[in-house]
């Protein structure tokens, strides 16, 4: 009997060292890591810093022969010996231009140089300029309802009929005024933060124009982030 439980007893001991050993391979000591993210947008904006109109007041009429410095904001060229019609523009500092001509006739000729400069923290690029509405007394085309906007490309005339809400490349007798924007504003020209583009809109009030009237327009330029505006690939040769 005594040799039987020394046995056991030997048993008892291996098995328990057999335990012990298991829980040493098995054993995880562990520790946890962490990565905490912060991920903070920049913001897309732009407005108009600058805009001046070359028929200001006391100037006399401008004629279609004459240029800006953008550099110093000033039109030089060839004038009236009248001061007849007057150009305003107001909305500096802000999304939208407001553009006021008084008085005109047949050959009058305005134009309005302005900055777009970049507020935001992204860079942007002109995506597009459009011809959205074009108005007379009676008649309003909108985009959309019963006119389509028309794509302007720089460094190109464009003859408005407002009574018949027509815009082309040609000259008509139906034309009332005709709009010109200048190459420096061009699609997808980028615009870097606290960087801004030059142009300059020009208006020139053709024969076919009706005394006593009104027409308004509407110019809408969409900018965006750079890397979301790219030309559109070219047509295979």
């Amino acid at each position: 009997m005594r040799t039987n439980s020394r046995g056991i007893a030997a048993l008892f001991l291996v098995l328990t060292l057999v335990i012990a050993f298991s829980g040493i391979v098995y054993a995880l000591w562990s520790e946890t890591l962490y990565i905490n993210a912060e991920i903070e947008t920049g913001t897309v904006d732009a407005d108009f810093d600058v805009a001046v109109c070359n028929d200001q007041y006391p100037n006399l009429d401008p004629s279609e022969r004459g240029s800006w410095n953008y550099n110093t904001m000033t039109w030089s060229g060839f004038r009236y010996d009248k001061d007849v019609a007057n150009c305003t523009v107001s909305g500096v500092g802000t999304k939208t231009l407001t553009v006021s001509i008084e008085n005109a006739y047949p050959c009058y000729y305005s134009s309005v140089a302005f900055n777009i400069t970049n507020t935001g923290t992204i860079p942007v690029k002109v995506k597009s300029i459009k011809l959205t509405e074009i108005s007379n007394k009676t008649h309003v085309w909108v985009d959309g309802v019963n006119f389509t906007a028309v794509n302007l490309v720089p460094c190109t005339t464009y003859y408005v009929d407002a009574d018949a809400g027509i815009v082309s490349t040609k000259l008509s007798s139906g034309t009332d005024f005709s709009i010109h924007l200048s190459t420096p504003l061009n699609l997808y020209v980028q615009i870097d933060p606290d960087q801004e583009l030059s142009g300059d809109l020009s208006v020139h009030i053709e024969q076919g124009a009706a005394e006593n009237s009104c027409y308004d327009f509407k110019i809408e330029i969409v900018v965006a982030q750079w890397n979301e505006v790219s030309p559109p690939p070219s047509p295979p040769l």
